[in-house]
């Protein structure tokens, strides 16, 4: 057997067993898990059935803590974007040369990993540039691990199935601004000097981040469906069992997909810019298009479905449920927005149509600042809808139990009820 015909055949294998049986393999685990349930009592009889009743207060609007990060977010989104056109544009008339060069390189690799323009190369070493970019992620981990504490420290929180899921979120986006703050130090610190195990061990960071992100937005949407279709069902997500089995299994698939970036020829050392994808495979780039397609899809399927079925059984539910729903809706509206469109935009930009590489550098880098986008909207979304979370978080710096404050909420509840 020919090489060629041996790596066709590797990547045959690759994507149809290890892409395709890995979702299904997670639907089974976990309707598994709901079977007896699902099968004891048919068909959502929603007035039969237990509602969960929540005792934290209903929240009225966004916090002024909450406007003022978005409100500087947007700001130093426009600030960055700005940064990003002015060092695109000087390059450009000392650069044409090397324009063109990229520009073929791209049309000769339709699915070819990015490839350092000299734009790149100012960019990484702007220091305005480095600021912003920086310190976004920095809040980034910041914000994140807010809702990452109480899901760790707090009882109530580590048994609240969806909360469960939105820490896993929020773990994802820590390891990619993690990821993202070295690359951008490594691109500053070592030019010309970046080896490629340290390239690699960064890739590889920020890969387990984006399986765990895109593990969970999965999770979140068919939890959702679960919760409006079957309540009854859906109290098995809060058993121990469940949830730990939960987070094992997209550790472990976070971990494995990320893991088989090293499987690939030891390539040249001294890189003059540390960038994802810079020498990845082609079965690797291949099978990392297939997995987010295909989560995408199931993420969206969910969700419409969660929705239409959400019209006629919402209202019946209880009014946790209710800010639960509405929750899931905005942060799937901003997956929506900031992950999954400008990776739509960038894929037609750069391989559908013929755009120069000025373009394909501008829509990477308006990518990196969407994935920012998304991971602090989470948590302005979390800390708005719910603000246990914030007084959660609160209670740990402060050194305190949130159990008793919860146990105090709910005796007064039950009194004026």
């Amino acid at each position: 057997m020919s090489a060629k015909a041996s790596s066709f055949t590797t990547l045959v294998i690759l994507n149809i067993g290890y892409i395709g049986i890995w979702p299904f393999l997670l639907l089974a685990l976990i309707f598994w898990l709901f079977y007896r349930d699902i099968t004891l009592h048919r068909g959502p009889c929603l007035e039969n059935q237990v509602e969960y009743r929540a005792s934290q207060p209903v929240s009225r609007g966004p916090s002024p803590f909450s406007l003022t990060l978005l409100s500087t977010e947007l700001l130093s989104w426009s600030i960055e974007l700005a940064l990003i056109i002015n060092v695109n544009c000087t390059c450009t008339s000392k650069c044409n040369k090397a324009l063109v060069a990229l520009y073929t390189h791209y049309m000769a690799h339709p699915l070819g990993a990015a490839t350092t323009s000299d734009s790149d190369k100012d960019l990484g070493r702007n220091i305005p540039y480095l600021f912003v970019r920086v310190t976004l992620w920095i809040v980034d981990i910041v914000v994140n691990v807010f809702i990452l504490l109480p899901s760790i420290f707090n009882q109530s929180f580590r048994q609240d199935p969806f909360k469960n899921l939105l820490a896993q979120l929020a773990l994802g986006d820590i390891f990619i601004a993690t990821g993202a703050c070295a690359r951008h130090y490594l691109n500053y610190k070592e030019e010309h000097h970046l080896s490629w195990q340290t390239c690699s061990l960064v890739d590889v960071f920020q890969l387990i981040g984006l399986h765990l992100g895109q593990g969970a937005m999965f999770l979140i949407a068919m939890d959702r469906f679960i919760a409006i279709y079957n309540p009854l069902a859906y109290q098995n997500m809060a058993k121990k069992r469940t949830i730990i089995i939960r987070w094992a299994t997209s550790v472990t698939i976070a971990v494995g997909n990320s893991l088989f970036l090293l499987i690939r020829p030891h390539t040249k050392d001294n890189f003059k810019l540390c960038r994802m994808s810079s020498d990845w495979p082609q079965w690797f780039l291949i099978y990392i298009f297939s997995s987010g397609v295909l989560i995408c899809v199931l993420v969206i399927a969910f969700s419409v479905t969660a929705v239409i079925c959400a019209k006629k059984r919402l209202r019946i539910q209880s009014d946790y449920h209710r800010r639960v729903f509405y929750t899931f809706v905005y942060i799937i509206s901003t997956y929506v927005l900031c992950w999954i469109l400008p990776k739509v935009a960038f894929f037609g930009l750069t391989q559908i149509r013929s755009f120069g590489p000025m373009i394909t550098t501008l829509q990477w880098h308006i990518n990196g600042i969407t994935d920012t986008i998304m991971g602090i909207a989470n948590f302005v979304i979390y800390g708005w809808r719910h603000r246990e979370v914030r007084k959660a978080a609160a209670a740990i710096f402060r050194r305190r139990g949130h159990v008793s404050v919860v146990r105090m909420v709910r005796t007064s509840n039950s009194h004026v009820e």
